[in-house]
């Protein structure tokens, strides 16, 4: 992001383009991250409330709610790790098939 806003990068349309297109990859990837922790953070709060000693009801419906949040879990971090492995290839090139 200083890169972005350095001055010197206006001077360098090319190189802006190039930063701006980074920044706008990396910020998708972060927001889809973020998402997940989001989701991991509740799975932790449903994982503390089963604990002994505490509202049974509550416990009750975190034990419910947890396959669905684990699932969505699983399913964030396999479209996080797909993003990330998308970008290391060529995909962003130019290329003719014939």
């Amino acid at each position: 992001m200083a890169q972005a806003a350095d001055p010197e990068s206006a001077k360098r349309p090319e190189r802006l383009a190039s930063i701006q297109k980074e920044l706008g990859a990396i910020q998708r990837i972060v927001a889809e991250y973020e998402a997940f922790r989001s989701v991991a953070a509740q799975i932790e709060d449903h994982q503390a409330l089963l604990g002994p000693g505490l509202d049974p009801e509550l416990a009750e419906l975190a034990r419910l709610e947890l396959p669905e949040l684990e699932t969505r879990a699983k399913s964030m971090a396999d479209g996080l790790v797909d993003a990330l492995l998308a970008d290391q290839g060529d995909d962003r090139r130019d290329c003719i098939v014939e």
